[in-house]
């Protein structure tokens, strides 16, 4: 009887993954032990909850700094969750010269989150080239800094994760020991 009840959590949670956006950093794991019905409930409201991606490609033209690009049409684009250092700063050209490796000139798949434009009427997108997503990439290199706010919400948990790998893996210029 338990092994056919773990063995449908199992398959449920499964399933879950397979067919939704959910995570393992997504699942209260002590919850799960103890009161699975209400755990696999508390991830099934997630995956509704969650907002449709609405997205759209275009090529990347120009790179502006390390977190902000031009796309065909003249738009810019300014890179969700991150930010970049300036002009000057320790680690602006490091983080330019990675986005410009990873998107100039290729088709990138840009996805809306809950605002489309910032006030200056730029585009705040995710940027993804292939399965890579470049916020979540240049996060991983310890090459830029987190900025989670209430626009942020479908990558949020991939874009922590990313910082956190970073520093604890001393990675990049922002988290290398000097």
């Amino acid at each position: 009887m338990i092994r056919t009840i773990i063995g449908i959590i199992i398959g449920f949670l499964l399933g879950v993954f397979l067919t939704s956006s959910l995570s393992w950093r997504d699942i209260d794991f002590d919850n799960l032990k103890q009161h699975p019905l209400q755990e696999i409930m508390r991830l099934r409201s997630i995956v509704t909850e969650r907002p449709q991606i609405s997205t759209n490609s275009a090529v990347v033209t120009k790179i502006l700094s390390g977190d902000s690009m031009l796309i065909e049409g003249g738009q810019e684009v300014m890179l969700l969750g991150i930010v970049a250092d300036e002009t000057g700063e320790p680690c602006y050209q490091a983080a330019k010269d990675k986005l410009t490796e990873l998107v100039l000139g290729k088709k990138a798949t840009l996805v809306k989150d809950v605002n489309d434009k910032d006030t200056t009427g730029i585009l705040l997108r995710y940027v993804k080239v292939g399965d890579t997503n470049i916020n979540v990439e240049l996060g991983k290199q310890g090459l830029v800094s987190l900025k989670i706010n209430d626009n942020v919400t479908i990558y949020k948990n991939d874009l922590i994760f990313a910082e956190q790998y970073a520093k604890n893996a001393k990675t990049g210029c922002k988290w290398t020991t000097q």
